[in-house]
């Protein structure tokens, strides 16, 4: 009978922590980050690009990108860049560009990163709000 109680008691504490952890996340989570699924590099996507909205040319490669985004639309992703030149260079918002899900390519909010000649950084850049989510971020080499 003491085992039994004691398991009631456990049970009852871990719904009520439970519960609680919930509330809290339900009220506070807006703006908190979650990693979103990221699709295979080998997607092939082919969205209308009418305006030829573009990256500017540059000497910067994306390796890896994790995409994130908040309950209320916030679109951020962590890169992995690669400066394929042995020269420093300079990345700005201008040479990275997002595909969303409904076509539009945007750049992200304005930043700066320097790197050295073939150096590789993870930096993490800013779509802000945002109805879709992000797809692909990409550069352009030529």
């Amino acid at each position: 009978m003491e085992k039994s109680v004691a398991n009631n008691y456990l049970v009852t504490l871990l719904i009520a922590v439970a519960s609680y952890s919930g509330f809290s996340d339900a009220k506070g989570s807006d703006s908190a980050l979650h990693l979103d699924p990221s699709l295979p590099t080998s997607l092939a996507l082919a969205f209308a690009n009418d305006n030829n909205i573009e990256p500017d040319i540059s000497a910067f490669k994306v390796l890896n990108v994790v995409p994130m985004s908040s309950r209320s639309g916030r679109r951020v992703a962590m890169l992995t860049i690669e400066n394929t030149e042995s020269g420093q260079r300079s990345l700005n918002h201008q040479q990275v560009m997002g595909l969303f899900a409904d076509g539009m390519r945007r750049s992200p909010e304005a930043f700066k990163q320097l790197f050295t000649g073939r150096q590789r950084l993870s930096i993490t850049v800013d779509f802000a709000q945002y109805d879709h989510p992000l797809l692909q971020v990409y550069t352009r080499n030529e």
